[in-house]
C-alpha cells in the first residue's frame, strides 16, 4: 500500500528527528542512565510511525507541542520502569510498553496523542508504590515552559483523558478466580461505556503482546489462564469492535499454543487453495493481479493484493474455547474444490472517495471491467454487495480459469487503513455516539434478561441482519439468528404471547408454501404469515402456549416481553407454570425431580419449593443451563435419545436431519419389539460436534420436544 512521503509528513519545518532530539535534550533533570541511544532511537521510531499512520488515515499530524509532550511522557515512564525486567528477561519498558503502543499503531491504526500516552502508561498506576493522581501520572508542569500558551490548555485536557483511560485499564485487570467470564465481560463493557472505546483498544493491544510472549512465563497454569481469558474475553471483544485483524492475531496466538499442528495444517490448506488464484490456471498465463496491474485502462487502481481468508472463516462456526481448539484436526477443515480461500483486494488512489457519486461511478467502472475480463457471460455470475463500514464493495464471480469462486473487493487507500480502527474508523479520538448508545442498550439488557452478555453484545454490535417480509410484502429487518418469535415481536408484542404457528413462502406470490417451525432461525427473503390467538383483532387467552422455555429461542428484546408476561401472572399461576416446566424437563432429560430441585434451590439461595417454582414460572431461572452445568452432565460425551416416530417413509431421516448440524450419530437401532402398525421406537447414541456444548445440545433437544417429537434422553450403556 502506498504511504505518505516523509516530505509530506515533515513539511517545510524542522524534520521530525530534529524536533525529537531537541525535546529529549530539554527534558528537565534527566537521568543519564535512562536517556540512552536506545531511548532516542525508540522515540524517533515511534514519532515517525505515528506520523506515517496519521498520514495514511488522513488525520491531522502532530504539532511540535504534542511531540514534546509525547517524548517527555515516554521519558517519565521509561524512568519509572528503568531496569525492570520481564519474566523472560526482556526489558519491561522497551519490550512490553513500547510493544503495546506499536500494536495500537500497526494493528488498529490508532495514533491519537491521548491513546499513545495512555498506551505507554497503561501500567503506571498499578506499578507506582505511592498514590497516583492525574498530576503524578502526567506531570506536564515539569516541561510546561517548552509548550506554547495554546498548548497548555490542551495539555490539561490530555492529562484528564489519559488519567481516565489508565484508570479504566487498571480497574479491568485480570478477573478473580471467583468471577465468571460473563461477569468480567460485563465489567469491561461498563468501563468502556464510562471511559470510551480506547480502554478496550489499549487492553487488546496489551493482550496481543502477552499472547506473543506467552512462552516467557514459567508457570503453565498461568499460561493456560491467559489463553482461556483471551478466548473468553478479548477475542469476542475484538470481533464486536470490528477489529478483525486483531481477532485473527489473537486466535492464531492461542491456536499456536493449544494446537500448533492444526495451525500448520490450516495454513497449508489456505496456501494450497490460494494457488488457484495466485498462480496461472489452465494456461491462463497470468493471474488476476498481473492482468489488472498491466491494464492501462485501470489508472484508478493504486494497488492490488491477495488477502487470504481469516482462520475464523476457514474453520467455520465453532466454539472458540480451549477444549474445542485442542480437539480439532486438520481433517475437520471443510474444503471446496472451487474455493480459493482468498479475496482479491483492489485499492484505488488516496483521492478516490467511496461515499460520493464519483466514487460510486469509479467502483462501477472497475467492477464492470473486471466482470468483462474475468466473469462468465451469465448475469448470475456477477453480484456486488457493500462489504461493510470502510471496507468498500465486494463482488463475486465464478470462473474456474481464475480460481473458481472469485471474490473481489474494491476500496480506497484511506478507507482501507481506517477499517482497521473498527468503531473508531471515521473519528480520531472520541468514542462515536452510536457506539456509546449501543453499549448503553447492552448494559440495560443484561440487567433484565438472563441471556449471556457476550451473546447480547454480539447481536447489538455486529449488526448482521436479514430482511423478511409480511404476507402483504412489508419488509422487516431482523438480527441474524432471529426466529418467528422475534418477527412476531416486531409486528406487535401481543403476537409473541399468543403465537400458535407460522407459514412461510419464498415470495409474496405464495410460491412454495410450507409450515414454519416457530423456533427455527429465519432465512433472508422469506415471506411469513403468523397464527396467533392474541392481536390483530383476536383474543383467545385459553389457547396461550407460552412457557419459560420459549426464552431460549428469542432475542433479548423478545425475551423481555415473554418474561414480562410470565411475571405479571399471579403467584399461583407462576408456581403452576414453574412446576409444569420443571416436570417436563425432568421427564425429557431423565433426571430426578428431587435432585434437580435441590440444585435449583441452591442456585437461587432459597429453601422454599414454592418460591423456587414461582421464580421458575416467571422465567428468572435458566433451567437448561443448570442441567448442562451439573458435574455428571459436563463429563458425559455420549447421549442416548429414545424417540417414538410414525412408521412412515422419510420420518426418521427428517428427525436425524434436524440433529445432524449439532451431533454425530454413533449408533442407531429400531426396537422391533415395540413396533406397532403406526409407530416405531428408535434409539440413537449421539455425540456433540466440536463447538457444540451440552447447553446448545439441550436447546436442540428441547426444540424437538416443542415440535411434537416424543423424546427421552437416557444414559447409554
Amino acid at each position: 500500500m502506498a504511504k505518505p512521503t516523509i516530505e509530506r509528513i515533515e513539511g517545510p519545518h524542522e524534520p521530525l528527528g530534529v524536533i525529537v532530539d531537541k525535546a529529549i535534550n530539554n527534558i528537565p533533570n534527566p537521568d543519564s542512565e535512562v536517556i540512552t541511544d536506545q531511548f532516542r532511537d525508540t522515540c524517533k521510531m515511534l514519532v515517525h510511525e505515528i506520523a506515517l499512520k496519521r498520514g495514511e488515515l488522513d488525520f491531522r499530524l502532530y504539532d511540535r507541542d504534542e511531540i514534546i509532550m509525547f517524548v517527555n511522557e515516554l521519558y517519565n515512564t521509561a524512568e519509572l520502569h528503568h531496569g525492570r525486567p520481564r519474566k523472560d528477561g526482556s526489558s519491561y519498558f522497551y519490550d512490553h510498553l513500547v510493544g503495546t503502543v506499536f500494536n495500537l499503531i500497526r494493528h488498529m491504526s490508532v495514533a491519537g496523542i491521548v491513546s499513545m500516552i495512555a498506551g505507554i502508561k497503561h501500567d503506571d498506576k498499578e506499578d507506582r508504590k505511592e498514590q497516583t493522581d492525574e498530576r503524578t501520572l502526567l506531570p506536564y508542569e515539569r516541561y510546561q515552559d517548552q509548550l506554547s500558551d495554546d498548548a497548555l490548555e490542551q495539555a490539561k485536557r490530555t492529562r484528564q483523558h489519559v488519567s481516565q483511560l489508565v484508570d479504566g485499564v487498571t480497574k479491568v485487570r485480570g478477573r478473580s478466580k471467583e468471577a465468571t467470564s460473563n461477569e468480567t465481560f460485563r465489567k469491561l463493557l461498563n468501563f468502556i461505556y464510562r471511559y470510551g472505546v480506547r480502554v478496550a483498544l489499549i487492553k487488546i493491544a496489551d493482550r496481543i503482546h502477552n499472547i506473543r510472549t506467552i512462552k516467557g512465563h514459567t508457570n503453565p497454569v498461568r499460561e493456560m489462564g491467559i489463553i482461556q481469558e483471551t478466548l473468553e474475553i478479548y477475542v469476542p471483544l475484538a470481533q464486536m469492535l470490528k477489529l478483525y485483524e486483531v481477532e485473527e492475531e489473537l486466535l492464531r496466538g492461542c491456536l499456536e499454543y493449544l494446537n500448533s499442528d492444526l495451525l500448520v495444517g490450516v495454513d497449508k490448506t489456505i496456501k494450497r487453495q490460494n494457488k488457484m488464484v495466485t498462480e496461472p490456471q489452465n494456461g491462463a498465463g497470468q493471474n488476476i493481479k498481473e492482468i489488472l496491474e498491466s491494464d492501462e485502462d485501470f489508472s484508478l487502481i493504486a494497488n492490488v493484493h491477495f488477502s487470504p481468508r481469516p482462520i475464523t472463516k476457514v474453520l467455520g462456526d465453532i466454539e472458540w474455547d480451549v477444549p474445542t481448539l485442542q480437539s480439532l484436526k486438520v481433517t475437520d477443515i471443510p474444503v471446496d474444490e472451487y474455493d480459493p480461500m482468498l479475496e482479491t483486494v483492489i485499492l484505488a488512489h488516496q483521492e478516490f472517495e467511496m461515499d460520493d457519486d464519483s466514487g460510486e461511478a469509479n467502483v462501477e467502472k472497475i467492477l464492470t471491467r473486471i466482470q468483462k475480463r474475468f466473469a462468465r457471460e451469465k448475469t448470475s455470475d456477477y453480484e456486488t454487495k457493500d462489504a461493510g463500514p470502510n471496507l468498500g464493495t465486494r463482488a463475486r464471480f465464478f470462473n474456474p480459469n481464475f480460481g473458481g469462486r472469485m471474490v473481489v473487493r474494491v476500496n480506497d487507500l484511506t478507507s482501507e487503513v481506517r477499517s482497521k480502527r473498527g468503531f473508531l474508523a471515521d473519528v480520531d479520538e472520541k468514542t462515536p455516539k452510536e457506539f456509546q448508545s449501543s453499549l448503553q442498550r447492552i448494559l440495560e439488557l443484561t440487567k433484565s434478561t438472563r441471556k449471556n452478555v457476550k451473546k447480547i453484545a454480539r447481536e447489538e454490535l455486529l449488526g448482521s441482519t436479514i430482511t423478511v417480509r409480511t404476507d402483504t410484502g412489508e419488509p422487516i429487518e431482523l438480527s441474524k439468528g432471529s426466529t418467528a418469535l422475534d418477527f412476531a415481536f416486531r409486528i406487535h408484542r401481543s403476537l409473541v404471547i399468543g403465537l400458535q404457528g407460522a407459514d412461510a413462502w419464498d415470495n409474496v406470490h405464495g410460491d412454495n408454501k410450507r409450515q414454519l417451525p416457530i423456533f427455527d432461525k429465519l432465512t433472508d427473503g422469506t415471506v411469513i404469515h403468523l397464527h396467533s390467538c392474541l392481536g390483530e383483532g383476536q383474543y383467545r387467552s385459553d389457547d396461550i402456549q407460552v412457557d419459560p422455555g420459549w426464552m431460549h429461542f428469542a432475542k433479548p428484546r423478545t425475551q423481555r416481553v415473554i418474561a414480562s408476561f410470565l411475571g405479571r401472572k399471579n403467584e399461583s399461576v407462576r408456581m403452576e407454570k414453574g412446576y409444569e416446566y420443571m416436570e417436563s424437563l425432568c421427564r425429557l432429560f431423565g433426571v430426578s425431580r428431587r435432585d434437580f430441585m435441590i440444585c435449583i434451590k441452591k442456585f437461587l439461595g432459597v429453601t422454599d419449593a414454592k418460591e423456587a417454582y414461582e421464580k421458575m414460572g416467571s422465567g428468572e431461572v435458566d433451567l437448561l443451563y443448570l442441567l448442562a452445568s451439573k458435574d455428571k452432565t459436563k463429563q458425559r460425551k455420549v447421549w442416548g435419545l429414545r424417540v417414538e416416530l410414525p412408521d412412515e417413509a422419510g420420518v426418521l431421516s427428517e428427525f436425524t436431519g434436524r440433529l445432524k448440524p449439532y451431533v454425530s450419530i454413533r449408533k442407531h437401532r429400531d426396537d422391533t419389539s415395540t413396533k406397532s402398525d403406526r409407530d416405531r421406537t428408535v434409539y440413537l447414541h449421539v455425540s456433540p460436534l466440536p463447538g457444540v456444548d451440552n447447553n446448545k445440545l439441550f436447546k436442540v433437544i428441547l426444540k424437538l420436544h416443542y415440535y411434537g417429537y416424543d423424546l427421552k434422553v437416557y444414559t447409554p450403556r
